[in-house]
């Protein structure tokens, strides 16, 4: 959910911001009258500009969110431990994010729960100042959670229903939805940094028309939050007198409908290939702010919309194959594009669209307002190899590796600072299945575990231009240490 304490926080230091800009350039007006002078307006223009580009990274100030928990740390444990592939194998609830076609695969109904755990160890090697503009990335707690539901009777083996929920959160909280705009320019993890602070829902349906073909779409849905801001304040508040000030916030919860397809292709007993489609997630948090300064006896009324992209998940389109190399042996194989090259600007954007009562040169004070510039990511391919041992028919052991590019290019000659490598991804688990020993579920109750690590490469940047917030140089790497344990109970 929004941390909405610190939001009321942020409300009061934006009163603040309005009354001391309002009372600066009520000073200067009456200063500059009763002297005999003409108004020049570069002093205002310039103080009223830096303090509306104050404002605007003041309003969010929630965890960023770059991309899907899933794309990062998977769904289920077994798929965790098998290096985040399933595209041609996820056989169960997992189908919903992996590939909604596989849904098919399920023969029981099924309900799965499980828990993810990640310590990230990430470092930067810079100067003191530029250490203390980077937000640092926090350990995280993640929930998913599962149904499959393949039907009976004369559909059986020809459709099935899937749904699944991903909650996430730290030790103290879970998160709805959260978002967050950094400074223009600032260094930060672009990646990996706390994105997975919200709720995936997904949904999924999967028919297969004939024996050897499957056909599956779904939804991805992810909390949005449009809403509305109204402030009404007196310019003397802030000296002892005047009204307080009032303030109106509304937010209307609505959902982003991102959709999702699939096919599987059963072409030997042994073999499965599929192809799964995820369209790209962009919320946009977009407030008007209409407000209402008493300035001199006279109300001044300004509407600044301040937006910025709360969550954004690139589109991906992934193709994967399984094979069942031995009875006890099964690899997998997933390669994933990644449309990062239409990534947009993570920063808030912020202009006064009209003004009345005061006159204010609104072209002179856009100027003057942080730019956005481009962050130019440009597209990945994503390789991932995997494997599942079955040592007996109830224990196995899983493994997998993936290799996970940068959409990152050299930031040395940009204004920009996104903080990311290359990495490698490491994983290994294990699954058992037991029977209920209190013979609630008539069937075997699988148990998984999973460990990963995410290994960074270093990777040094060197800034030229002394404005800049990176300069002089920061070198980043390290690591992140996740791992898991998943419940699976067939009905």
């Amino acid at each position: 959910m929004l941390e909405l304490g610190s939001f009321l926080d942020t409300i009061l230091d934006i009163f603040k911001f309005f009354s001391t800009s309002v009372r600066i350039l009520e000073n200067t007006i009456i200063f500059r009258n009763s002297a005999g002078v003409h108004r020049h307006p570069t002093r205002p223009i310039f103080i009223l500009s830096l303090l509306l580009g104050w404002a605007a990274g003041l309003i969010f100030s929630c965890p960023p969110v770059w991309a899907s928990p899933l794309d990062v740390y998977g769904f289920t444990s077994r798929h965790a431990a098998m290096a985040n592939t399933g595209t041609a194998f996820a056989d169960d609830y997992s189908g919903v994010y992996y590939n909604p076609a596989a849904l098919i695969l399920a023969e029981y109904p099924a309900f799965g729960f499980g828990f993810i755990y990640s310590n990230p160890s990430l470092s930067v090697e810079t100067t003191p100042e530029v250490k203390n503009k980077i937000s640092p990335v926090k350990n995280l707690t993640g929930f998913p959670i599962g149904l499959v539901l393949p039907f009976s009777g004369k559909l059986k083996n020809r459709v099935s229903f899937g749904l699944g929920l991903f909650l996430t959160g730290d030790l103290n909280r879970t998160y709805f939805v959260s978002g967050y705009a950094p400074k223009t320019n600032y260094p930060q993890f672009i990646q990996v940094d706390q994105r997975i602070y919200r709720t995936a829902i997904n949904l999924g349906i999967a028919v297969r028309p004939i024996r050897f073909l499957s056909l599956g779409i779904g939804v991805h849905l992810i909390p949005n939050s449009p809403g509305k801001m109204y402030i009404k304040m007196d310019a003397n508040n802030y000296s002892g007198g005047g009204n307080p000030p009032e303030a109106y916030l509304n937010f209307n919860w609505k959902y982003h409908i991102s959709p999702t397809a699939g096919l599987l292709l059963e072409l030997h007993p042994r073999w499965k290939i599929g192809l799964a489609f995820r369209d790209e997630v962009d919320t946009l948090l977009d407030i008007p702010v209409d407000t209402v300064i008493t300035l001199l006896g006279i109300d001044e009324r300004l509407k600044i919309p301040l937006k910025a992209h709360m969550d954004y998940t690139p589109r991906q389109l992934a193709l994967g194959a399984s094979f069942q190399a031995l009875p006890s042996l099964k690899t997998a194989l997933d390669l994933t594009w990644v449309a990062w090259s239409r990534f947009p600007s993570p920063s808030g954007e912020m202009q006064i669209e009209e003004t009345q009562g005061i006159p204010l040169p609104l072209e002179e004070i856009q100027k003057n307002l942080p730019r956005n510039p481009d962050p130019d990511f440009h597209d990945t391919l994503v390789p991932a190899l995997s494997a599942e041992w079955s040592v007996r028919k109830d224990l196995r052991i899983r493994g997998g590796y993936s290799f996970i590019p940068t959409p990152v290019y050299d930031q040395s000659s940009r204004e920009t600072n996104f903080l990311d490598s290359s990495r490698h991804l490491l994983t290994f688990g294990m699954g058992v299945s037991y029977q209920d020993p209190f013979g609630i579920f008539p069937r075997p109750v699988s148990l998984d575990l999973h460990l990963q690590e995410h290994i960074f490469q270093n990777r040094k940047t060197v800034k030229s231009d002394p404005g800049n917030p990176g300069y002089p140089d920061y070198e980043i790497g390290g690591s992140i240490l996740s791992g898991g344990v998943s419940f699976r109970m067939e009905l």
